[in-house]
């Protein structure tokens, strides 16, 4: 019986201390002091949260409406900006770029160079023949034929190793005109394994004049190279020592409507 009276005493010292260690902290002190209030003034709660739910249910309001305001601007935007592109259609055809072909390469020059490439494994003195065949037929370039032609220019007769080229003004021709120049060549002297290269240069502005060192090859000054080097390899079977027509390497064709240049054979 005293050991039961003791161990309650024991646990009602500790309860006791324990609350009165709860009643001093001021976390417990604030909750109590909310539970209070709520149980109190219990329609001030209502209030509250009424005021929180009116206060959202505008504030999703309003961006719904800022939405549909630049959903809005949006389309009358869209539709200012067809119609400037429907406008801007309206072209002249002459304006427009016709598409390129497959076998077009879009080349937007002022000159182009046609090399005949050749070297002692192709054999010696390779003798060209250079011809603008359209939009009019003009002189033959080369040897025994003639040195010039109107706005197409030959760099002379080589009878060694290297090159022989002519240039071609396209600045001269029609916007809408196609430039069709007839290439041919045959060997002079000797003849190895027959192998050379048509090689064409682009330039955009400035003006052609001789390579320094080299009086066979034209060179741009003051303008720049547009694209890559286009290169066509060529076996000529020909040599003789005449002045005859030669063998036909193929057709370079330049058309100005498209500024686009293509090899024929």
């Amino acid at each position: 019986m005293e050991l039961y009276n003791w161990l309650s005493k024991i646990k009602f010292d500790l309860k006791t201390e324990f609350k009165k260690y709860i009643y001093n902290k001021y976390w417990f002190r604030r909750i109590r002091g909310y539970n209070w209030f709520s149980f109190r003034y219990w329609w001030f709660n209502y209030l509250l949260w009424s005021i929180l739910i009116a206060l959202l249910l505008w504030l999703i309001n309003s961006r719904n409406a800022d939405t549909s305001s630049c959903s809005f601007n949006s389309s009358e935007k869209i539709e200012r900006i067809k119609e400037d592109l429907s406008k801007c259609c309206e072209c002249s055809r002459r304006d427009s770029i016709p598409p390129v072909d497959s076998n077009e390469i879009f080349l937007p020059a002022d000159y182009i160079v046609i090399t005949y490439q050749f070297d002692a494994s192709g054999g010696k003195d390779l003798d060209t023949r250079t011809q603008i065949i359209t939009p009019n037929s003009g002189n033959i370039l080369g040897y025994c034929k003639k040195t010039d032609d109107a706005n197409i220019h030959w760099s002379g007769d080589n009878i060694g190793l290297g090159v022989e080229s002519v240039y071609i003004d396209l600045k001269a021709f029609e916007p809408d005109e196609t430039i069709t120049v007839l290439c041919k060549a045959f060997w002079f002297s000797k003849r190895k394994s027959g192998d050379m290269s048509l090689d064409i240069r682009a330039y955009k502005g400035g003006k052609m004049i001789k390579k320094p060192g080299d009086k066979y090859q034209f060179i741009n000054e003051g303008g720049e190279q547009v694209g890559e080097i286009i290169s066509f390899p060529k076996n000529i079977t020909i040599r003789k020592g005449a002045c005859i027509g030669g063998e036909k390497i193929g057709n370079v064709i330049y058309k100005k409507s498209n500024q686009t240049l293509s090899f024929e054979e």
